[in-house]
C-alpha cells in the first residue's frame, strides 16, 4: 500500500514537470516531451487507482498499457513529422541565386 502513494506523489510530481514545461516553453519539442510526460503520468495514476482497486490484473490495466503504447507511437510520428519538415525547409531550390 506504500509504494501506490509512492506511485501517486511521482505521477503528480511528473504531471507538475510537464504542466510547467508546457507553460514555459514555445520550442516544438520542449512542448511535445512535456505533454508526453503529462499523459505518462496520467497513466501511471490510473494504474495505481486499479491496483488499488484490484489485487489481481485486471483487463483495465492492459488498456491503459495499450493507450502508452499508442502514446510512443505518436511521439515517434511527432519526431518523424518534425525531421521530414525541418529537412524540406533546409533544402534549397537549384534555380535560387546565390550573391
Amino acid at each position: 500500500m506504500k509504494n501506490l502513494i509512492l506511485y501517486q506523489i511521482i505521477g503528480a510530481g511528473l504531471f507538475t514537470l510537464g504542466f510547467y514545461g508546457l507553460l514555459s516553453h514555445r520550442n516544438r519539442w520542449a512542448v511535445i516531451i512535456a505533454l508526453q510526460l503529462m499523459a505518462s503520468s496520467i497513466i501511471l495514476s490510473l494504474l495505481t487507482i486499479f491496483r488499488t482497486w484490484h489485487n489481481q490484473q485486471s483487463a483495465d490495466e492492459l488498456i491503459i498499457i495499450f493507450i502508452l503504447g499508442i502514446l510512443a507511437i505518436e511521439i515517434l510520428l511527432a519526431i518523424i513529422l518534425t525531421f521530414k519538415v525541418f529537412l524540406s525547409a533546409t533544402v534549397s531550390s537549384p534555380n535560387e541565386d546565390i550573391s
